[in-house]
């Protein structure tokens, strides 16, 4: 009974398990548990303590990056340097989940898998807050009511008092009276308490003390005081002033409901924003997962310290055992290992026979199948060509000795289906077998072949390099040539999407070989058709290389085009290539 390679293996393995069962199954079983052990305790148990130490330690530096960045982040070069540092925590962190989540498939404990699962999240989380910290730190955002400070109270601020000194220098062209004095100096004493109500609002930001806030608000009583006496003598105003005080009313309403939104925003809690999400995002999330690292190190404590006590009760009676065992299993093994490469070997040898005689097969097939359509592109061209060109000869005769309107009429019809038919013969003729290979050589049947594409596809630009001494080949090497040109611009124009394609073939004298190359700046297969669709084409074409001796690459990146090269041994006129063991690779 001959038996495969799988059931030698099987066999040759399954006699040295056999004999160290038979020597000793209980010593066998110890010792696998000493080995277990031992990996337990120096690849999963030590490992998920430092691991997890490692964690806690990124946590800790990349907190402290990111409170040295939120205080001192203003410095370029400190932001990069507290940035670098959260980074460096991150990538510790990182780096020893990845280690946890390795160790935790040969956890004993499915408590511990569950922790992690819990941390993995909170670590997301942890991260996500931390980045939104940093993020806003240093923005606009981060302190709301100085954003609205920005935003709204000093362009309004500054309206305001353009208005108020437009007024004021309005005054000085007018003509001077005790009313207009009293007016001017109300007008004055309206931007002096405005300004320094501002000034309030700007120290109230910066300390939070509300002190402040009361003196803005007393300096508002001033300021409203002093915009209620000058309502009532704003008579007085010219045309100009009167147009600037109306803007000025208007900006003050406006301005009078901004103060208490930003003492208000001043006073909450987050008031400053990074701070806050800091202690009630980032911060929580960091203690629970200190707290479950807790609990997952001491779990794995207790399991190593039963882990060490079993290792070093199995230990004792396991050495001469284990000895034995080695290297019985070491000589059987070399033993089977001569014995499979052998017969491996032998198979090898029985492959590369059968895939040498399956090429030779497929270029006999090929051969074959170009005679039959060579010689029916020869058939239909002369038979359906003389019977065509008759049946118009014949119908002119009947169209020159009968002049009735309806016989003239379908005399035309004839000769115009005649014509129609005969082109859609050649057409067929030069499908089944390229005539011009035969009537003016390879070098211009490509190029015409590529004309006629360029023709059909006018969005691509094609560019033909062919050495001047190709023509001359084997017909085999000629129509290996052509049809592998004619399947990639096939191809090209399917899928590629490509603007411009270039063919070149050159002749090697002293290597005796063909080299084609296209190259395309298309989508790649990648993108524009996935290998597993390109049907018989790219397979074809490989094959159809094989079978004569030649080697197919074909090269494809996403968005950056698409390379097919092919080497082809080439021979005399009448010298037939047979297939070699040779492979192409794509």
């Amino acid at each position: 009974m001959k038996l495969t390679v799988d059931n030698k293996i099987f066999m040759g393995f399954g006699a040295v398990l056999a004999l160290i069962t038979l020597m000793s199954i209980d010593n066998v079983i110890k010792v696998g548990g000493i080995a277990e052990t031992e990996h337990r305790l120096t690849n999963l148990r030590f490992p998920t303590v430092i691991a997890g130490i490692e964690v806690v330690d990124g946590i800790h530096r990349s907190l402290a990056g990111l409170r040295g960045y939120m205080i001192l982040g203003d410095n370029p070069a400190a932001a990069r340097k507290f940035m670098s540092e959260r980074q460096e925590g991150w990538d510790l962190i990182d780096k020893a989940v990845q280690q946890l989540d390795v160790f935790s498939m040969n956890w004993t404990d499915p408590k511990n898998i569950e922790k992690l699962d819990r941390l993995k999240g909170l670590v997301d989380d942890f991260r996500i807050a931390q980045q939104a910290v940093e993020e806003i730190s240093h923005s606009t955002e981060n302190v709301p009511a100085v954003e609205l400070l920005l935003s709204e109270v000093v362009p309004q601020s500054a309206k305001i008092f353009a208005s108020l000194a437009a007024i004021i220098e309005e005054e000085s062209i007018l003509t001077t009276n005790r009313e207009r004095k009293h007016l001017l100096k109300l007008v004055t004493d309206s931007r002096a308490s405005f300004a320094i109500g501002l000034a309030n609002i700007h120290t109230f930001l910066l300390t939070g003390d509300s002190q402040f806030e009361k003196k803005f608000k007393k300096k508002w009583q001033d300021n409203e005081a002093s915009y209620k006496q000058i309502a009532m003598l704003e008579n007085l105003f010219s045309n100009t002033q009167a147009q600037q005080w109306n803007t000025y009313k208007t900006l003050r309403s406006e301005f009078a409901t901004i103060p208490p939104n930003m003492f208000k925003l001043r006073k909450g809690k987050d008031w400053n924003v990074a701070n806050h999400w800091l202690d009630t995002k980032a911060a929580p999330k960091a203690s629970v997962i200190l707290d479950i690292l807790g609990e997952m190190r001491a779990s794995q404590n207790i399991l190593a310290k039963s882990d060490q006590q079993s290792l070093e009760h199995d230990s004792a009676s396991m050495k001469v055992t284990m000895v034995i065992g080695t290297l019985i299993t070491l000589g059987l093994g070399v033993l089977i290992s001569v014995w499979v490469r052998r017969t491996i070997k032998k198979s090898s040898e029985l492959q590369g026979q059968l895939l040498n005689e399956n090429r030779a097969l497929v270029s006999n097939n090929l051969s074959i199948l170009e005679d039959e359509r060579k010689n029916l592109s020869r058939e239909l061209h002369d038979e359906m060509g003389q019977l065509i060109t008759a049946i118009k000869i014949d119908a002119s005769y009947l169209g020159e000795h009968q002049q009735s309107p309806d016989t003239q009429s379908a005399v035309q019809d004839i000769i115009t289906l005649c014509s129609q038919l005969l082109t859609s013969v050649q057409a067929i003729t030069n499908r089944l077998r390229p005539s011009t290979l035969d009537q003016i050589g390879l070098g211009e049947s490509l190029e015409e072949l590529v004309n006629n594409w360029q023709q059909r596809n006018r969005s691509c630009t094609y560019l033909v390099e062919l050495d001047e001494n190709i023509n001359g080949l084997n017909d085999q090497v000629n129509i290996t040539l052509y049809r592998l040109l004619q399947e990639a611009l096939n191809n090209i124009a399917k899928h590629s999407r490509a603007t411009a394609v270039t063919i070149s073939l050159h002749k090697n004298p002293t290597t005796r070989r063909m080299m084609l190359r296209i190259i395309d700046n298309g989508v790649g297969l990648d993108n524009g058709y996935p290998r597993t669709t390109l049907g018989l084409g790219v397979p074809g074409m490989r094959e159809r290389t094989q079978s004569i001796g030649g080697d197919f690459r074909i090269k494809s990146a996403a968005d950056q085009g698409t390379i097919v090269e092919v080497t082809l041994p080439f021979a005399d006129t009448e010298e037939k290539i047979y297939a070699h063991s040779t492979s192409g690779r794509s």
